[in-house]
């Protein structure tokens, strides 16, 4: 039995039946479609796959440079006195208007990332309802 390969793209088959298509370039297919029309069609799917491709690079870019800017807010909304709930840092950012869509998600992703670097510590922080949750301070 053979293994097969996971990694196989789109692109790599499109460029298999290419070759195929290249040796007898002048041929029929079918009735209706020649080798001539294969090979403009997989050039043509190439090419919009590599721009697909190209833009969804740049929106991934795009994302990291808002999710860099918006840890670097976070950081900065926290203290090294007081520990500061999810809650507590996603009415800031919201106040701020700079981040009027911010949830506690986003927050706490970012925050866990700040706890990985050792830059930020957690601890419990004791609301009034007397529930305890996580809340975050500078190291």
């Amino acid at each position: 039995m053979e293994k097969k390969n996971k990694n196989i793209t789109k692109k790599m088959i499109l460029s298999a039946i290419k070759s195929i298509m290249m040796q007898d370039p002048d041929g029929m297919v079918t009735e209706d479609v020649s080798a001539a029309d294969v090979i403009n069609y997989v050039d043509t799917t190439i090419a919009q796959i590599n721009a697909r491709n190209e833009k969804a690079k740049v929106r991934q870019a795009e994302k990291r440079a808002a999710s860099d800017t918006m840890a670097s807010d976070i950081f900065n909304v926290l203290d090294n006195e007081n520990f500061k709930t999810l809650d507590d840092i996603v009415a800031t950012l919201k106040a701020d208007g700079s981040y009027p869509d911010a949830t506690n998600a986003q927050v706490s992703a970012r925050t866990s990332k700040f706890v990985k670097d050792g830059t930020v510590v957690k601890g419990n922080v004791k609301l009034e309802s007397g529930r305890t949750v996580t809340g975050y301070k500078v190291a």
